[in-house]
């Protein structure tokens, strides 16, 4: 594969610079396979080098009564979760937030499991984890509720992200929002 991007390229580059004085159209024609080899490189590039922290993420959260919004700045990915540990096990009451088409597939159970069993490993809890998948945005809010008996302090709230390049295993980190 990568014999044919080399001979495309010097190919290209050749016959571009060739019809330089002929035609500048055709020379440009002929450069355009090169603009597109380097723009596919350069993105994946990119997405290999860039590494994202739990400092990328940046929330802030605004309380009223027993109910929450978190209000956060975060630049990647199109699919993280929000993770509740609510002691006794009670169940988050209206849980806003930026809705993903229901994942029934076996890739959105696969992902579901993932992430409950990196939790189970980093994450000791006594409580049952309440996740939620969200879509991400540059900016976002999300909001929800606490049952009335609940302490927000003994709430733990988790943002976990993956990150999956192509053909190496999954990456996980999670930001705890202190309420």
């Amino acid at each position: 594969m990568s014999i044919i991007v080399l001979m495309v390229f010097f190919g290209s580059l050749f016959f571009g610079i060739k019809m330089w004085k002929k035609s500048r159209w055709i020379s440009f024609l002929c450069f355009g396979p090169i603009i597109i080899i380097i723009a596919f490189i350069s993105y994946f590039s990119y997405h290999f080098i860039y590494k994202t922290t739990p400092d990328s993420l940046q929330v802030h959260v605004e309380k009223e009564n027993n109910n929450f919004v978190l209000n956060g700045v975060w630049f990647r990915y199109p699919l993280d979760f929000i993770v509740f540990y609510v002691p006794n096990n009670e169940e988050v009451l209206n849980v806003k937030r930026y809705r993903i088409k229901e994942r029934k597939t076996e890739e959105g159970e696969y992902l579901l499991e993932e992430v409950q069993a990196y939790l189970e490993l980093e994450h000791r809890s006594e409580w049952k984890p309440q996740i939620f998948a969200t879509n991400t945005a540059k900016e976002f809010h999300y909001a929800f509720s606490l049952p009335k008996n609940v302490n927000p302090n003994e709430v733990n709230v988790l943002y976990v992200h993956i990150r999956a390049e192509p053909m190496y295993q999954w990456e996980y980190w999670y930001k705890k929002i202190n309420l």
